[in-house]
């Protein structure tokens, strides 16, 4: 069969499974990296992304765990193309995600010299359930970009462009940095397009930049012990040998927490699957590299003292692990001598991928369904339930919100989020009274959030505080940020107005039409002080 029409079936029925997606909303953190930012507006911003970390125009003088320009170039560049139109974001989610799975064939061919053997490899990582994270939700492309920047390193016969696209790889994602050790591996199957210490050096070079950038190597957001970390790893790697074997049960919320010590089952089953992958390696060299590919991706978010206490595990961290995978599953699959049944088998396994793909896609669909499900896979996780009062919160439902933010401080009460949230969601309900104690505790917990200050001050503002919530609100007004536009003026030519400083007033008001990208509430004002 021509390789282009292995090559044409594989991005096909790859895009086929992720067709529903299109239909999809911006969820999750797409709001406020892609919807509700200022950071996308101007090319102009493009020098910033390489001169801090990724969330650094939220949080001015923060530091920050990832360094990713790259990241943010494709979302400027998806942006100046498609606007807020969700359905073009997910189309070229989609794309890149059948690039990858293209580039996969071409690996697998190069290293195998067998179309078929490369085509189930293919098939199988373009349509395993692991990757529904990192393709179906837009803010999740950090991984695809990742892998293709990786794979077109590995595979172009270009020494410069090799270099180029693995530096590009590491500025798109941290993860990146085991190149190296994969062109030294693969040496023995293909010859690389550039000698090993090249790769070394451009490794050295961005480490250099990031440490310049980021002040530091890494961030310590939870600082566990050690021992706990160690002993956490077993329960980690299960869950990862789980999710790429039988993925089912998914969702971007799970409660896997620290352990004080490993449960011994894990780590019999573990050092099982270790003792036999590592005798097919000895016996086999794309065995061995695809092994490779499996084991180095995952070391890295090994270090749970990189990510918060909720962010243990994701199946994003298995979007290149998979490669490896699906790569071996390939391999396994040649031991079936008769090419009939090998590729009954192939199918087989691709379907109920697939099935488990498209029926578990749908909780991405908006920010509800997303939510529902987390809470129903990880009742006591406090982000599932924090995030669906936000979301209840963004179809104009305080009081449905309520329930789920107190639920998130029952488990979580020193969270900063569902402090702010609550106090939010009691204002909006009109019960200031039972607001403002919430809005007050988040204030002290992030004392640099200008809108927890905000709200505060509406608080006081409804309550009849005028004198306090004048103070507040310009306080608020002094610490917000590029992105923090929305209503503080308005607030406070409210205050004013009730005041009786009509022209004070009407010059916040008119601040507030300049700011804000829909004026109408503050032109409304304007007009009624007219009259």
């Amino acid at each position: 069969m021509p390789r282009w029409v292995l090559l044409a079936s594989i991005a096909l029925i790859t895009a086929a499974v992720y067709m529903s997606t299109l239909g999809y909303d911006f969820v999750y953190d797409d709001h406020a990296q892609i919807v509700e930012t200022k950071q996308l507006n101007s090319w102009r911003m493009v020098p910033h992304y390489f001169t801090g970390h990724v969330w650094s125009w939220k949080s001015p003088g923060s530091q920050g765990p990832y360094y990713r320009p790259v990241f943010l170039l494709w979302l400027l560049f998806n942006q100046t193309l498609f606007g807020t139109i969700p359905l073009w974001w997910h189309l070229t989610s989609v794309l890149t995600h059948c690039a990858v799975a293209l580039l996969v064939f071409v690996l697998m061919d190069r290293l195998t010299g067998d179309p078929v053997t490369a085509s189930i490899a293919a098939l199988f990582f373009g349509v395993h359930p692991c990757h529904i994270e990192s393709v179906a939700w837009v803010s999740g492309i950090t991984d695809p970009l990742m892998a293709a920047f990786m794979l077109g390193s590995l595979l172009t016969r270009r020494r410069w462009l090799s270099l180029v696209l693995f530096a590009a790889a590491l500025m798109e994602k941290e993860s990146a940095i085991i190149l190296p050790v994969l062109v030294v591996l693969m040496r023995g199957q293909a010859k690389p397009p550039a000698p090993p210490f090249a790769y070394g050096a451009v490794a050295l070079i961005y480490l250099g930049v990031r440490q310049a950038v980021m002040h530091g190597f890494m961030l310590v957001i939870s600082p566990v012990p050690l021992w706990q970390m160690v002993a956490t790893w077993p329960a980690m790697l299960f869950f990862y040998l789980k999710h790429l074997v039988w993925p089912s049960g998914l969702t971007v919320f799970y409660t896997l927490g620290v352990v004080n010590r490993p449960d011994y089952l894990d780590v019999m089953v573990l050092l099982a699957v270790a003792i036999g992958l590592s005798f097919w390696c000895w016996k086999s060299r794309v065995a061995a590299f695809a092994m490779a590919m499996l084991v180095l991706p995952i070391l890295p978010v090994l270090n749970i003292r990189a990510f918060a206490h909720f962010e243990t595990v994701h199946d994003r961290y298995l979007y290149v692990p998979s490669i490896g995978f699906c790569m071996l599953a390939a391999l396994a699959l040649e031991y079936v001598r008769d090419r009939r049944a090998q590729l009954g088998v192939a199918a087989i396994v691709m379907l109920g991928f697939a099935y488990g793909t498209v029926t578990q896609e749908q909780q991405w669909e908006n920010n509800v369904t997303l939510f529902q499900r987390g809470i129903h896979m990880s009742p006591n996780n406090e982000i599932a339930n924090q995030g669906m009062g936000t979301a209840l919160m963004l179809r104009n439902q305080p009081a449905d919100a309520i329930p789920y933010y107190r639920r998130a401080l029952e488990l979580q009460p020193n969270m900063f989020e569902s402090n702010y949230s609550l106090g939010r969601a009691y204002e909006a309900v009109g019960m200031c009274n039972e607001g403002e104690p919430y809005l007050l505790r988040a204030s002290q917990l992030n004392p640099r959030d200008s809108k927890t200050v905000l709200y505060y001050g509406v608080c006081q503002y409804n309550l009849g505080q005028l004198k306090a919530a004048e103070a507040t609100l310009r306080q608020a007004i002094r610490m917000k940020g590029p992105d923090d536009y929305r209503e503080y003026h308005l607030y406070l030519g409210l205050v004013l107005e009730k005041k009786g400083d009509l022209d004070a007033a009407r010059a916040e008001f008119e601040s507030e039409a300049r700011e804000n990208p829909d004026p109408s509430r503050a032109l409304s004002e304007i007009s009624r002080l007219k009259r």
